[in-house]
């Protein structure tokens, strides 16, 4: 990397701007942190001459190198998840830190640094020399980890790339993804008053409520770890990815089985407990939770809203390939019922599978592998990425088979080795792809 300083500096700059999703204002549909963030990068874009585009409305930004009506894309977002306690993390999650040979800080890895890593590789192509037999746009979602609404508009309003890639997941490349539900659960109220959570893919890590030596002992005999301070109980889990729930721990998960235990009527503690508690892969949910092309499902459950009016319950599920949605969700529905809720759909993400022996899937592994030295086959994932927005995407990088996982949790970081060596096979796939 001929320019690392001018990447480095890039990064801090978009870091620094805090892109949860928030109230939406005029011009920025998702809230003024994600704004800011995108016209950094759209600024950031121009100045290396690119020409740039925002959406009228803030929902979507591209720059572009080259003209012709086809075009390669390059799918990237500006928006993270919220950074949990504050107390979890080491250094200020909005300013990107440099210690040991890594970068820390909220999105260095999702998904900030690796689409300004997959800007810059081309960039330094661009600058020795190589000409492009199509131009390539870098598309900037602001919605992905919530509703995907910044893609829906871009599908809406654009022409669509004849072939690309998201760089928001793992090498060699991800060829299919799981399908991904977002279920809410709705019945009658209870007598327990309760409401945490934060978003769908992530796994809780912590939950709070009033101490008392009954829970306390129900949480010790469902192996949880917990705390007392000022009064209450802390629940302690662990962070991860929806996609990942074997990773992490589900603090409302162990609360709400210890509701249950501790003699609270509550048909949302009774279905967490019976249904979710020891069942990260939806086995205690439905008759066959797994395929042989893409493995197990896998459910979080992510928000909770418990009063005296009404009982709700969100959930993140991904689903195998194979799967039928409308068997699926009948099903659902079904145990749903079993303890009075109904069962709503609030987004749906249809699973995707991509031909292995397309050029598109050919050339980026033969990128991967000419770099890495790395034989590790094409992957199926339960992530849902940008590859699915569009047809002939794929997820690729930047995270290796070896690397360590931290999007999403408190100190999110990368080792700048690592992303040396993802810069360089973004180099090697663009010059397959798009050189001429």
């Amino acid at each position: 990397m001929k320019n690392k300083e001018g990447f480095l500096h890039s990064l801090q700059e978009l870091v620094a701007y805090p892109s949860v999703k928030g109230a939406a204002q005029e011009g920025a549909p998702f809230g003024r942190g994600i704004q800011d963030s995108l016209e950094a990068a759209l600024a950031q874009a121009a100045r290396a001459g690119f020409k740039t585009y925002i959406d009228p409305d803030g929902y979507y930004g591209y720059s572009q190198f080259g003209e012709g009506e086809d075009y390669f894309g390059v799918l990237g977002h500006l928006d993270v998840v919220p950074i949990g306690s504050r107390d979890d993390w080491k250094n200020d999650p909005f300013t990107m830190v440099q210690e040991e040979g890594y970068l820390y800080g909220r999105g260095v890895s999702d998904d900030k640094g690796p689409t300004l890593l997959a800007f810059y590789a081309l960039c330094e192509l661009l600058e020795e020399g190589m000409e492009l037999k199509m131009p390539v746009r870098f598309i900037y979602g602001t919605d992905e980890e919530s509703g995907w609404q910044c893609m829906e508009r871009y599908v809406e309003s654009e022409k669509h790339p004849i072939m690309g890639f998201t760089p928001d997941s793992g090498f060699p490349l991800v060829y299919a993804e799981k399908g991904v539900l977002n279920l809410r659960l709705s019945g009658k109220g209870s007598d327990v008053n309760y409401k945490a959570g934060g978003a769908l893919n992530v796994v809780p890590s912590e939950a709070l409520y009033p101490f008392s030596d009954s829970l306390a002992e129900h949480l010790k005999a469902l192996g949880a770890e917990t705390l007392e301070k000022d009064g209450n109980l802390h629940v302690l889990g662990k962070n991860s990815h929806a996609a990942r729930v074997e990773d992490g721990i589900n603090a409302l998960v162990l609360l709400l089985s210890a509701f249950h235990g501790d003699g609270k009527e509550s048909p949302a503690a009774l279905f967490v407990k019976e249904r979710l508690y020891g069942a990260h892969f939806g086995e205690k949910l439905l008759r066959i939770s797994e395929d042989d092309l893409s493995g197990k499902a896998s459910v979080n459950l992510g928000r909770v809203d418990l009063s005296a009016e009404e009982e709700i319950l969100e959930l993140d599920m991904r689903y195998p390939v194979s799967f039928d949605y409308d068997e699926l969700i009948d099903e659902l529905r079904q145990v749903a019922l079993l303890y009075g809720f109904e069962l709503d759909v609030t987004s749906h993400l249809a699973p995707i599978y991509i031909d292995r022996e397309g050029e598109l899937v050919q050339s980026l592994l033969a990128a991967y592998r000419k770099v890495s030295g790395d034989d590790t086959p094409a992957q199926i994932s339960g992530g849902a990425t940008y590859a699915r927005a569009m047809e002939n995407l794929v997820a690729f990088g930047p995270s290796f088979p070896w690397s360590e996982s931290t999007e999403h949790q408190p100190n999110e970081r990368v080792k700048m080795e690592e992303f040396e060596m993802a810069f360089n096979i973004y180099k090697e796939a663009f010059r397959n792809l798009v050189g001429k």
